[in-house]
């Protein structure tokens, strides 16, 4: 596994190479069920004011920003099973 990305034992990672910082586990890993965009400003919402990760700035991610974590030649299937290839470091839970 390459170096790009720090788990910071927080339930959080760091893209050493944007400076991003994601969950560790989404949404759908959380609740078992997939969201829609009003719930994912809800949650976002609720991040911010319990401050998750010791963070108040949360925000949903930018189709630029999710692009950066697109990595093609790795797969991720422990996130969601049932057979989805999602193409994430498997650093990510």
């Amino acid at each position: 596994m390459d170096k790009r990305f720090k788990d910071n034992g927080d339930k959080t990672i760091t893209d050493i190479k944007t400076g991003l910082m994601w969950m560790k586990e989404d949404s759908y890993l959380q609740s078992g069920r997939w969201t829609n965009w009003f719930e994912s400003i809800q949650l976002v919402r609720q991040m911010n004011e319990d401050g998750f990760a010791n963070q108040y700035d949360w925000q949903i991610p930018s189709i630029k920003e999710l692009t950066t974590i697109y990595e093609a030649d790795k797969i991720n299937s422990k996130v969601l099973g049932k057979g989805m290839i999602i193409h994430i470091d498997p650093i990510f839970s």
